[in-house]
């Protein structure tokens, strides 16, 4: 091809800007197995070094999706699972990312047997830079360096929160074009415990990056080990547990009155009020603890584990435990049994499936089987913090209000008791169900002068996989800095 003066200057200058924007070009996903036609935009797969400030060398996976929309200029969000020890690349598959996966993708293999992996249309790439980190080390691909064992890499809430702002600041280095964009952290479960702690450590920027942190967006997420549904086998989890299922009409009348006589209005805990409390767990019955209307029972493989509830407690309770990487990849909390959904079922195996063949593990340029690592929950009450970052940053604290294992009920209650001035109170708030429809009541929510609390309607702890639409909503909203 021929080129004029001003053409070939034109040509030189897309060239050099391609490779600016490839700052590490190795990491570029040339195709993805089972995806058909061309990516929607430019995916980056690989791995990051961390351990400076821990003393623990690793390499944390990460998979950056740059914005269908506007790359260079769109925000860069950064999204973690919780777990802890669930792997982020449950929302990037099966929740929020550019591509997911789900029963489809068995029945639409590839002829190499490779289940296919489909176009996202509500996925967050399509309004910023998505980059799902599998942290901490351990978790997922990522690993910790030269250990053998699961027991030898060892993390806790405070190395965890360390190793994640060394990754962003080794991130932005590697990818100086993005430095200048609003960079924000979303995240769901006990992210609410990993978010607010690497947000502190952006604040100590002990390494002096300056990373442009404009807020952040958490959804069903603890507050804390020794505080609410997160603090197991406590007057408040018991509490919070009770209004929840009586709110949704899994208990009766009888019942609630009786746990409130048994547990002294959940002043302190006492043997009648744990047998009150099985026989709560009881006449509830069986049910997805993620989503109480969910009918996807056969792809909850740990609700087909009936789990006496005080054993069940005790196990969530666990301060310090051990998660193989192999388990990271399917959410970690144990069911209770199986329990109405529009959406397609199969996601976390297919995505389990899809993970594991050798073309996938290739084109992400990642490391199959390595170790997975040892947990150690040592943060007890986050309150505190959070009061000082709702005063620093846009915070959205959101809950779909189907999800058992964090309820909204305690999540209202705890920002609320924080004392911010409410500029106003309890509302519905609109957004699109999907692309076919106009604004419907999405759920609810609560404007503070510093932060805002809602709810997602019919959406349980995975909020973007129950409902796509509104989550993207949501998250446009928070972006555009628009009032719920």
């Amino acid at each position: 091809m021929l080129y004029s003066r001003s053409g070939l200057v034109s040509a030189l200058l897309a060239a050099l800007g391609a490779l600016a924007r490839a700052a590490i070009p190795e990491h570029l996903v040339q195709s993805l197995p089972g995806y058909e036609g061309q990516l929607p935009s430019n995916h980056y797969s690989g791995y990051i070094g961390v351990g400076e400030l821990t003393q623990v060398k690793g390499q944390l996976h990460y998979w950056l999706i740059e914005s269908e929309n506007d790359p260079a200029n769109d925000p860069v969000v950064l999204w973690l699972n919780g777990g802890p020890g669930s792997s982020s690349l449950i929302g990037l598959l099966t929740e929020n990312g550019q591509i997911k996966t789900g029963d489809s993708s068995f029945e639409q293999t590839t002829e190499d047997g490779v289940p296919k992996v489909f176009y996202n249309p509500y996925g967050w790439t399509t309004k910023a830079n998505m980059i799902f980190l599998e942290s901490p080390k351990g978790v997922g691909f990522s690993h910790c360096e030269g250990v053998e064992s699961s027991r030898d890499c060892v993390n806790t809430d405070e190395s965890t929160a360390q190793d994640a702002y060394e990754f962003l600041v080794n991130f932005f280095a590697a990818y100086p074009e993005y430095k200048k964009n609003d960079f924000y952290i979303t995240g769901e479960s006990y992210a609410g415990i990993y978010i607010p702690m690497m947000m502190d450590q952006i604040d100590q920027d002990p390494l002096g990056a300056k990373i442009n942190l404009k807020g952040a967006a958490i959804g069903n997420g603890c507050w804390g080990n020794d505080v609410g549904t997160c603090a197991f086998y406590s007057p408040e989890y018991f509490h919070i547990k009770t209004m929840f299922l009586f709110g949704h009409g899994m208990i009766s009348q009888t019942m609630y009155q009786d746990v409130l006589k048994a547990c002294r209005n959940f002043e302190s805990l006492n043997v009648r009020c744990v047998e009150k409390m099985t026989e709560v767990a009881e006449q509830a019955g069986a049910y997805n603890i993620y989503n109480i209307y969910d009918r996807c029972g056969r792809d909850q493989v740990a609700s087909e584990r009936k789990t006496p509830f005080p054993e069940l407690l005790k196990r969530l309770s666990e301060r310090d435990f051990i998660v193989e990487s192999r388990d990271s990849l399917r959410s970690l909390h144990p069911g209770v049994g199986e329990a109405l959904n529009d959406y397609e079922c199969g996601a976390e195996t297919a995505m389990d499936a899809w993970l594991a063949e050798p073309s996938v593990i290739e084109a992400l340029h990642v490391l199959p089987d390595t170790p997975g690592m040892r947990y150690k929950k040592t943060v007890s009450d986050l309150r505190p913090l959070y009061a000082d970052l709702f005063k620093k940053y846009r915070m959205l604290i959101y809950a779909g209000d189907t999800d058992g294992c964090v309820p909204y009920v305690g999540i209202e209650a705890w920002t609320r008791e924080l004392g911010f001035n409410v500029t106003k109170e309890w509302h519905s708030w609109f957004g699109k169900p999907d692309f076919e429809h106009s604004l419907h009541k999405a759920g609810y929510a609560i404007e503070y002068d510093s932060f805002e609390y809602i709810t997602v309607n019919g959406a349980g702890h995975m909020v973007p996989t129950y409902q796509p639409g509104y989550a993207l909503s949501m998250f446009t909203k928070f972006l555009n800095n628009e009032r719920f």
